[in-house]
């Protein structure tokens, strides 16, 4: 029996490792002593202890602890992030110079759960009388589900469909004027990009820009209606679709989209990988790679003319995300690469 403590940070985030968490829990194969720490850390970095060692689990986009340049946030890393075993989700291999006398080891990919086991199992009454805490609690459970309404067997459907759904980063909420224009290059390259599916596979594309106000501005014919990007809805065209769209998200950070297209066991197209996962996730195996609209298209139109392509991507996902992303092999991952 592994005797797991943990520091607990409530963040949605943190939301696929707390559920691995209580699934080992209740399979037997660990004991969790939960701590709770109301404290002023916002950024989705949960500290532990496992056998007498510490760890961090660090889910925050890209290398982006703090307000500055990426050297400063890599100062930061050195000073700051402390624990013999630091798991991050943007992993990238220079870290592993900042920390030598850490194991810095990559997460993997993330996609949001739902967390309402917790009040069932844990003394919870003094933590949700806090309105600090209960108002984000209630916040993560809302319009998010059990880890098993992602999971789809990789049998391809008789219909080929394209799924993308995206949502738009509005650059006047952004930190600064590098983020502002960070989000709007991101903004321009996914409204290119379903604009280009739209046209291109009218009878294959099932997505969309979820609607806001910024949206109504750039791209007021691309916006989905509200019924299609309800969470119910948005699982029936996942499971619908047999390729998944996506793109980079914010700070270089891989997209929660790709985490749920693996879970699903989709075939993939996306953008470049900027940062490191673990196991033998791989370009041409997982997904095919794009870098513009235009490769977008030939990679789709390649998929669609060899289904039987799409088919073998389908089971590497199954098969990866059994190994790697479930979340009670994902947290056991991590406890074994601890144990080590």
């Amino acid at each position: 029996m592994v005797d797991l403590q943990i520091n607990y940070i409530h963040h949605q985030q943190l939301s696929s490792f707390y559920v691995g968490v209580e699934l080992l829990r209740q399979a037997g194969k660990i004991k969790v002593d939960f701590k709770f720490d109301a404290g002023s850390n916002s950024l989705p970095l949960l500290y532990g202890h496992l056998n007498g060692k510490s760890f961090c689990i660090d889910c925050l986009d890209g290398l982006n602890w703090i307000l500055g340049s990426k050297e400063d946030n890599l100062g930061y890393f050195k000073s700051q992030i402390n624990a013999d075993f630091i798991f991050k989700r943007s992993f990238s291999p220079d870290l592993i110079s900042l920390k030598p006398n850490s194991h810095v080891r990559p997460f993997g990919f993330n996609h949001a759960l739902g967390l309402t086991f917790f009040p069932k199992i844990y003394q919870f009454s003094q933590f949700l009388k806090n309105p600090y805490w209960s108002s984000r609690y209630y916040r993560l459970l809302a319009g998010y589900f059990d880890y098993r309404t992602f999971e789809v067997e990789p049998i391809l459907p008789k219909n080929i469909k394209i799924f993308f759904q995206v949502r738009l980063w509005d650059p006047d909420e952004a930190k600064d004027l590098l983020n502002a224009d960070m989000r709007t290059q991101i903004n321009n390259f996914r409204v290119n990009c379903v604009r280009a599916l739209k046209m291109y596979f009218p009878n294959f594309f099932l997505g969309g820009v979820a609607d806001s106000f910024y949206a109504r501005q750039i791209c007021p014919d691309l916006i989905l209606d509200s019924d299609h990007t309800r969470r119910e809805y948005y699982f029936s065209l996942l499971r619908q679709s047999s390729i998944g769209i996506a793109t980079t998200g914010l700070h270089n950070s891989i997209g929660w989209k790709m985490g749920e297209y693996i879970a699903a066991s989709r075939a993939i197209i996306s953008e470049p990988l900027y940062y490191h996962v673990p196991g033998d996730f791989e370009t041409g195996k997982n997904f095919l790679g794009f870098t513009s609209v235009d490769e977008l298209i030939m990679q789709v139109d390649k998929l669609l003319t060899k289904p039987t392509v799409i088919q073998e991507m389908m089971n590497e996902n199954f098969k990866y995300y059994n190994q790697y992303l479930r979340p009670d092999q994902l947290v056991w991952n991590i406890i074994k690469q601890i144990q080590e």
